[in-house]
Order: structure tokens, then sequence, then C-alpha cells
């Protein structure tokens, strides 16, 4: 275990000394481009640099499925799929994240970085957060609104298939310049989702369907009193596409990952369900300990989890 800043290249240097592979999973929280720009597009800047001066055999970066328009019901997703034409118009987190990509395929081209890229689903399973943002706008600890109706499959995948999925691209030969998107097969909706996790810990899951188009009309509101009431600048114009990819309606292809790299995540509803949600631990305890006799059980009208990964190599984390 090697503890440091991300902003001192001393610090990374010392952190990859006889490392061959190193997983680069942090991302930043702000609420501002600029913040973006300094915590998480340099800093990957940084990393890809450092690996270049340490001499690592390959780079593994963990982009982010929510840099494309998901918003279309009938375009199948697959890595050839290019990124939202409008980015700038998207979510900051989605943005910095293509931000981050570009800026490490840059090293790639001019300087022949050693790069792997994965952009995992919607990850599910041990650990995971019950309160999670890919697919809710959570209202309390068992109430969220859903990003639209809640009943297209979304592209989640299992926290072990993605650590499984990290490590074979770490080891897989003749990978280096391409990019995995790592998307369990479709199964759930949210709305199954959260009916299932209700079933599991016998609790009412509150979760209402939502249109999309009303996030879009209080963004907007809002957009326009902070550039009249609050005369700020430095705020994104609001995007529908932006809102509606946020309920992931585009259908993703997992063939690269399975044929290239040789992965298997989970294939069957049930064992998925079981890894994914019964096992999960999502209020802290087993399932088969939450609830009692009196708990409702509700069919839920309503978690990416940042992949850890297998502790195989130092990480840059």
């Amino acid at each position: 275990m090697t503890t440091g800043s991300l902003k001192s290249e001393g610090d990374l240097l010392k952190a990859m000394e006889g490392v061959d592979v190193v997983f680069h999973l942090a991302k930043a929280t702000e609420n501002s481009w600029v913040g973006y720009l300094e915590n998480d597009v340099a800093v990957t800047r940084r990393i890809g640099e450092a690996c270049l001066k340490a001499g690592v055999d390959r780079l593994i970066y963990t982009g982010t499925i929510d840099s494309y328009d998901a918003s279309q019901p009938d375009r199948p997703i697959s890595e050839a799929t290019p990124f939202d034409f409008d980015l700038p118009r998207r979510n900051l987190y989605a943005r910095s994240k293509a931000a981050c990509e570009s800026v490490l395929k840059k090293l790639e081209r001019e300087k022949k970085l050693p790069l792997v890229i994965v952009r995992p689903g919607i990850v599910i399973g041990k650990a995971g957060p019950l309160q999670h943002w890919g697919i809710a706008m959570w209202r309390g600890a068992t109430a969220c609104k859903l990003w639209g109706d809640g009943r297209n499959k979304m592209p989640f995948v299992l926290v072990d298939d993605i650590a499984d999925g990290l490590v074979l691209a770490g080891e897989a030969e003749d990978v280096l310049g391409q990019s995995f998107n790592l998307i369990g097969d479709p199964m759930l909706s949210a709305g199954d989702y959260f009916s299932e996790i209700g079933k599991a810990n016998k609790v009412t899951m509150r979760a209402k369907p939502t249109p999309i188009w009303t996030y879009y009309v209080i963004d907007v509101v809002k957009y326009w009193a902070k550039r009249l009431l609050a005369k700020r600048t430095d705020i994104t114009r609001p995007s529908f596409r932006d809102w509606k990819s946020r309920a992931q309606l585009s259908p993703y292809k997992n063939d690269a990952a399975k044929s290239v790299l040789g992965w298997s995540p989970e294939a069957d509803r049930e064992r998925f369900i079981q890894r994914g949600i019964v096992d999960a631990d999502l209020f802290g305890v087993a399932a088969s300990s939450v609830g009692g006799e009196d708990s409702q059980i509700n069919n839920a009208d309503m978690i990416p989890l940042e992949v850890t990964g297998r502790q195989q190599i130092k990480e840059s984390a």
C-alpha cells in the first residue's frame, strides 16, 4: 500500500516502482468544470505521463458509459459508437471522463502510452450503495424518482465481473489502444431492480416514474435563475439529451469484451439477482436479516459503483 498525492509526480513514480500494470480508477467529484479540469483531467494527464516515465507495460483507465448519447432506443451502443457530439452540454462527470480519455489517447498517439480503456456499466453487488444516482434521483433512504418510466433494460454489471474484466484487460495480448464497454447482458429494468431489492430485504422501495421532460424544465428554470439573478456565467446550459441519456434508453453491446478479452459476465438472471442484490448487503446486513413479518413488500415503481477491482498490483486510485 502506497499513500501520496495524485498531483505529485514524485508520489506517482514512487507508487509505480516495480509495477507492470497501472489501474487508474480514481475520479473527482466537483461542482464546476474548472474543478474537474484541475482535479480529474489534469490529474489523469499527470498519471499518464508518470506511466511513461516509470516505463510501465500498460495503463488501464476506467472511463464511463455516461459519455455516450444513450437517449435513442433504436441505436445500439458499442465501442465504435462515438461519444455525445455535444459533450460541453452534458453533465460535468460525463464531460470530464471523456476529456480524460482524450488526453490519454493524445499521449498514446504522440508518446506511445500503452493504454487500454474500459467503461463499466452500472455496477452493482457487494458493498454497493443503495442510493445510487445512476438509476434514480434519491429523495430518502428508500424513496427516489426514476429517470423516466423505469421499464427499459438497464446496463447493469456485477462488481465481481468488473474485477475480472479489469484483470483481463491487464493481461490480454494485443489489446493496447483498444477500449471495452464492460456491460452485463440485459436482464433488469430499474423497476425490476428495485422490486427485487424489496423482495429480498422485506422493505418498500418507493420509486416514482418521472417524465424526463420534468427534470429538463426544472433545470432550465434553475439555469436562467442563476444567469439572471446570480449573474453566473460558469454554468452548463441544460440539455434534454443529457437528462434523457440518464434513463439509458439505448441498448449496449458487450461482444468485444467477450470475444477479445475472453470476458464472461454472469449470464443467468437468478444468479445475477442473487449476487447483485440478495448478497449485496445494501442495508449493511444480509438480505435475510432485514425487515420483519409486518414489513410491506411492493413491486417497485423505482447503483456506478466505483470499481475497486482486484488488488493485483498497486493502483493509482
